[in-house]
């Protein structure tokens, strides 16, 4: 009877031993650790590509504090997130999970803020972390591409956004052709495609890059309707002039005419707002036709 106590009593002891080490393994609930010391957590399993050294990785990311407090989320940046995967720049780095993770996974892993800080973002410790504190990423693998598969989808991307702007170019120079045909206009423009159309010759001072020229103004879309204008204002207004402080439609007209000067400009979009546009009326690829007069200008230094 003292024996088989004994040994019961001993496999209550090492059970509790087991246990004991079990929850050693891993000091944060719910995570394992590798090998390498990464403490991991799947949360969903995917069953698409697995990466290997080099190849470039989709990520969703985000990390946090042990608190919860979210310091980072690869979606506010407006643009897919990608990463080349690379051997783990410390013991216990989230590239040992990448490498284990598969197309349509969700991991989460707890990393040293430390060595995250020191070796990959190559900076101090923010003072909102604690020295030897941990940071939560929370990450989903959508896409796995090799070099060459990336380098193919990039040239791919830019062959269609070229072509894109070709056309759109086009159409503005047939837009333009329209517009000097229907106002017929006989005037020839410059090299940059500037019509520059004095309506009034000025009897002022001749206006040299860096002055400080005072300029009434109204600005149309080649409709007609109207986007801006100086008259809001009593005054006229002033910038320097010739030094990319307005458009470079502006820096060029300006430059041929003087004081007193008014003028019609047909701007074309490479000499206004280009590809990107501005507001809601100037669209990318919007020829701009400006009526201007040059009330005062002031040499500069």
């Amino acid at each position: 009877m003292t024996s088989t106590f004994s040994r019961a009593a001993a496999l209550t002891v090492l059970s509790a031993l087991v246990v004991l080490a079990a929850c050693k393994q891993s000091k944060f609930k719910g995570y394992d650790q590798t090998d390498q010391g990464l403490y991991y957590k799947n949360i969903v399993e995917g069953k698409g590509k697995k990466p290997n050294l080099g190849d470039v990785l989709t990520l969703t990311l985000k990390y946090f504090t042990e608190k919860d407090s979210l310091l980072f989320d690869s979606k506010q940046t407006g643009q897919a997130f990608m990463v080349k995967l690379e051997k783990p720049a410390f013991k216990g780095s989230f590239e040992e999970g990448f490498a284990n993770m598969a197309e349509g996974d969700s991991s989460s892993f707890m990393v040293s803020a430390d060595s995250f800080f020191t070796r990959i973002v190559k900076g101090a410790l923010p003072p909102v972390l604690k020295k030897g504190s941990f940071l939560r990423f929370e990450v989903g693998l959508k896409k796995v591409m090799t070099m060459k598969e990336l380098e193919a989808k990039q040239k791919e991307q830019t062959e269609k956004m070229k072509k894109e702007m070709e056309e759109r170019k086009g159409a503005e120079d047939a837009q333009i052709k329209a517009y000097i045909e229907k106002s017929k206009i006989t005037a020839k423009p410059s090299e940059t495609g500037i019509y520059l159309l004095e309506t009034k010759k000025g009897s002022g001072s001749a206006i040299s890059k860096g002055d400080t020229v005072g300029v009434h103004y109204t600005g149309r879309l080649l409709s007609g309707e109207e986007f801006d204008a100086s008259d809001k204002s009593k005054e006229p207004v002033k910038f320097a002039i010739g030094v990319g402080m307005v458009i470079p439609g502006w820096d060029e007209a300006l430059l041929k005419m003087r004081v007193g000067s008014k003028a019609t400009l047909v701007i074309p979009s490479s000499q206004a707002y280009g590809a990107s546009g501005a507001g809601p009326l100037i669209k990318p690829f919007t020829p701009l036709l400006f009526e201007v007069e040059i009330i005062s200008s002031k040499k500069g230094k």
